[in-house]
């Protein structure tokens, strides 16, 4: 028999696998040859690259027969995409969110992997931190994205227990009292402590206490 088909051996994308084509066949003495068809599949460097080889057969009814091949070489060339990826922010230093667990999506590979991996930090004005993933599929190709994180502290620290101003007799004096200071970043910030005294007589006077709290990015409160 005589096949009749437009074949040509391709080279295509895992996603662009072409449809099996129309396929014509005569024969002189056999109205109604009988055709077969073959699918074979060779693998390659990795799951996306392979060779598909379609051979169709036609016998006739006396056992004649005739063979056409299309060889389709397939590849994976196309990256993954990151899907719902995060925008550059700027923050505060202490509402930085955890990092998100990004999916990827890909024309081949069902399940990319995904990585991430962080640099920078601190927590003063002009820190910033950087998270950049990375999605790779089963044949290697990649995609990476960075999302910049610009952080702020404008926020003093706070200070508690100051004793309220008060009026005593020059015989009972109290003691300085010892505060202390928190801050929204920074885990130790410093308490600084003066004191000052004036009046217009030796019993007869003020004493100004005063206490400075300061944090590592120079936010200060008193």
């Amino acid at each position: 028999p005589q096949i009749t088909a437009a074949l040509s051996d391709q080279t295509v994308s895992c996603n662009a696998i072409p449809g099996l084509p129309t396929i014509a066949i005569q024969d002189v003495c056999d109205p109604n040859p009988v055709l077969s068809f073959q699918l074979d599949s060779l693998p390659g460097s990795c799951p996306g690259n392979y060779v598909l080889t379609r051979t169709w057969t036609a016998r006739d009814w006396c056992n004649n027969a005739s063979s056409v091949v299309q060889k389709i070489t397939v590849q994976d060339v196309s990256a993954p995409t990151l899907l719902n990826f995060p925008a550059d922010q700027t923050l505060s230093c202490d509402s930085i969110p955890s990092p998100p667990s990004l999916q990827a999506s890909d024309v081949c590979d069902p399940n990319p992997v995904v990585t991430l991996v962080q640099s920078g930090g601190g927590f003063c004005n002009g820190s910033s931190l950087t998270r950049t993933w990375t999605a790779r599929d089963w044949c290697g190709n990649i995609f990476s994205k960075t999302q910049l994180i610009q952080i702020q502290d404008n926020t003093p620290p706070v200070i508690t227990g100051v004793p309220g101003d008060a009026t005593v007799d020059c015989a009972s004096i109290p003691s300085k009292a010892n505060p202390t200071a928190t801050d929204n970043c920074d885990p130790a910030p410093v308490l600084q402590f003066s004191e000052l005294k004036g009046g217009s007589c030796t019993s007869s006077y003020t004493i100004t206490r005063t206490w400075t709290a300061r944090d590592s990015c120079g936010n200060s409160s008193t």
